[in-house]
């Protein structure tokens, strides 16, 4: 078949389409590619911002609390050391244990040389155990502070601490970040992919539909009609050659609005159409960076070329008013202009630049092809958050101050009371009979004298009539601490009146003058004690007991028995109008004791139970084949450990004796 040149325009429109729509995918990518581009590293270098901010405040506030805590809590550490106060340790341990950083507290008294308490965490609960061993790992450290009281070192605090929960926490806020900023990248390239597929497949159906109707019309009907166009044409020319031949009949061609011209002009409009969605997806694309990224486009006569919505906005300046001007009219900052040409000479530059009043922006700025291109991250909010914390800090060091001066009023308040309490002490003790005296009376003996405080309201004396009488007194004041102090010194007072003004007195009678005299004297409901009187007559092998709320416990071979008190107590501003009860006991050789309600009322145990007189009684005939002083300690010590990790509940005196 002839090529005709109906023909060849087809084909060459087709290559031209194919060369056409080549060099439009090439520049779509290409534009797509740079905007992708440009618009991740906003992004990442936004999130990276962020990231970076949070990751410092967590830290910072984190720590600044626990630091505060620790600094806070010194003081109160070393005077409840000092008053042996292991309830307010506890307490205070409990608290710093709150801190997600604290894993355990160890208290250490250095006149005891030994652990006083240890408090340390396991899961959600505390523990206390003065025999844990030290935390060790990588991921532990320690903080040591030493404790003082009147400048002088009486131990020190260990903190055992982890940053894991900060580390962990930063973890969770980086990792929530980059998931978000992962997602957004995604979903930007996604619809990059899906723009540029639409145009792809909107371009090869194109491709495909122009040559398949190029190819009908150009050969069914151009071609059709151009064969009858040139066979009319060479009968007409050979009619002009031989004016003697005939010619046929010539027929009309004709062309209407359905003709392939008209389909072409259609078809050319319908691709029109698709270009102008292509565009559309990408002005929509082009815009929401505008709207969202700080971008500047910057001429090489440092005038402004392109400006971003989100720029405007930011400077306050309308779009349409910005193209033309000089960068230096809208970054009001003196030193812009260098900062150009600065990165004129080395290609790139980032740099924070304060660029109106009260605006701060972290600049990526570039130069390439006669062109500076800035990249903007806004700051302002993370210099307030840097102000703000160091304002902060300025009202932690005056709050500090403040506490220190405070602090120092009530150390000086504090030894004043401390001094005095001491002394009290040592006027306490000098009341207690002297060993000599108490040998006098007895064969052996042994005195757990354990105040809940520094000093107490129990007090126990033993008072030679001769060489073989003597009474054996023990008194449990009312309260304990100072006040118990005082009551403990009245008593002593009026048993002292008592011996050195009466003579051949009874157990029974020691009681009611007691009585009468507390109530003379004192004439309040709110004085009292309980009181328990033994005498003891060598000679003629006899014991005799009365008791006020206090009772004897005596072990005859290797049997307890227990000599009851009556239920009353001497003063309290109440008369004894009852007989009381007279024991009367006769020996060989005995051995009796006396406690206060302090020893048999100590809570303790795993069920949290007092101690009790069935308990005491128990270990009275179990350890009666010892000597006294071993009797001493092992009281003592099952006492202590029932007692456990709980407070003292009052004060414990225990008396042993043997006769």
């Amino acid at each position: 078949m002839k090529l005709r040149v109906s023909h060849k325009i087809a084909i060459v429109m087709f290559f031209i389409e194919v060369l056409f729509g080549g060099i439009l995918i090439f520049y779509m990518k290409y534009e797509l590619n740079k905007i992708e581009e440009l618009n991740y590293k906003a992004l990442k270098n936004h999130y990276l911002e962020e990231i970076k901010i949070e990751k410092d405040l967590v830290n910072t506030l984190e720590m600044e609390r626990f630091s505060n805590l620790i600094n806070a809590l010194q003081v109160p550490f070393s005077e409840m050391l000092f008053l042996m106060d292991e309830k307010g340790l506890k307490k205070s341990i409990q608290k710093i244990l709150e801190s997600p950083f604290v894993v355990g507290v160890k208290v250490c008294d250095s006149d005891l040389d030994r652990v006083f308490i240890f408090g340390y965490k396991e899961g959600d609960k505390n523990f206390f155990n003065q025999n844990k061993r030290d935390f060790k790992g990588a991921d532990i450290k320690l903080l040591e502070k030493d404790l003082y009281i009147l400048n002088k070192k009486i131990g020190e605090v260990k903190i055992f601490y982890t940053l894991t929960p900060v580390n962990k926490k930063i973890d969770e806020i980086t990792s929530f970040q980059m998931k978000a900023f992962e997602n957004h990248t995604k979903m930007l390239r996604e619809k990059t992919k899906k723009t540029l597929f639409i145009a792809v497949s909107i371009l090869g159906a194109l491709i495909f539909f122009t040559l398949l109707v190029g190819y009908i019309v150009f050969y069914l009907l151009v071609s059709v009609r151009l064969e009858k166009l040139e066979d009319g044409l060479d009968k007409f020319f050979g009619f002009l050659k031989n004016s003697n031949s005939k010619v046929d009949k010539i027929e009309k061609i004709e062309i209407g609005p359905d003709d392939e011209i008209c389909e072409m002009i259609d078809s050319i409009n319908e691709n029109i159409k698709e270009v102008e969605t292509i565009h559309n997806n990408l002005s929509y694309f082009m815009k929401i960076i505008d709207e969202y990224v700080l971008y500047l486009e910057v001429g090489d006569d440092l005038r402004i070329k392109e400006i971003s919505e989100a720029f405007s906005v930011l400077i306050g300046i309308p779009k349409s008013q910005v193209a033309g001007k000089r960068v230096g009219d809208i970054i009001k900052n003196s030193n812009v202009e260098k900062v150009f040409e600065k990165v004129r000479e080395v290609g790139f530059v980032s740099i924070e630049l304060k660029i109106q009043k009260d605006i701060y922006l972290d600049m990526f700025i570039s130069y390439k092809s006669h062109l500076f291109t800035v990249l903007a991250h806004n700051i302002t909010q993370e210099r307030l958050l840097k102000r703000i914390n160091s304002q902060l800090e300025d009202i932690v060091k005056e709050k500090t101050r403040e506490l220190q001066e405070s602090h120092e009023t009530l150390q000086h308040m504090f030894k004043m009371v401390q001094d005095s309490i001491k002394y009290a002490s040592i006027i306490q003790h000098s009341l207690l009979p002297k060993e000599d005296l108490i040998k006098k009376c007895v064969k052996d003996y042994f005195v757990i004298y354990h105040p809940k405080d520094i000093v107490g309201g129990d007090i126990y004396l033993f008072y030679n009539i001769d060489d073989d009488k003597c009474f054996i007194l023990l008194i449990d004041g009312v309260g304990h601490g100072v006040p118990g102090a005082f009551s403990s010194m009245f008593a002593k007072a009026i048993e002292a009146h008592i011996f050195s003004s009466l003579e051949n007195l009874s157990v029974t009678d020691v009681l009611k003058k007691s009585n009468e005299y507390i109530n003379e004297l004192a004439n309040t409901k709110e004085i009292g004690f309980d009181m328990a009187v033994v005498f003891v007559d060598k000679k003629n092998k006899k014991l005799n007991f009365a008791g006020a709320r206090e009772d004897l416990f005596i072990i005859k071979d290797g049997e307890v028995k227990v000599l009851k008190g009556d239920k009353f107590s001497i003063g309290f501003n109440q008369k004894i109008d009852r007989e009381i009860t007279e024991y009367e006991i006769t020996y060989d050789e005995i051995e009796f004791y006396l406690t206060t309600d302090g020893f048999l009322d100590q809570i303790g145990g795993e069920k949290e139970f007092s101690f009790g007189k069935k308990r005491f009684v128990s270990i009275l005939k179990e350890i009666s084949h010892l000597d006294l002083q071993a009797q001493k300690e092992e009281l003592f010590r099952r006492w202590y450990e029932y007692k456990g990790d709980n407070e003292q509940t009052d004060d414990v005196t225990v008396i042993g004796v043997k006769v």
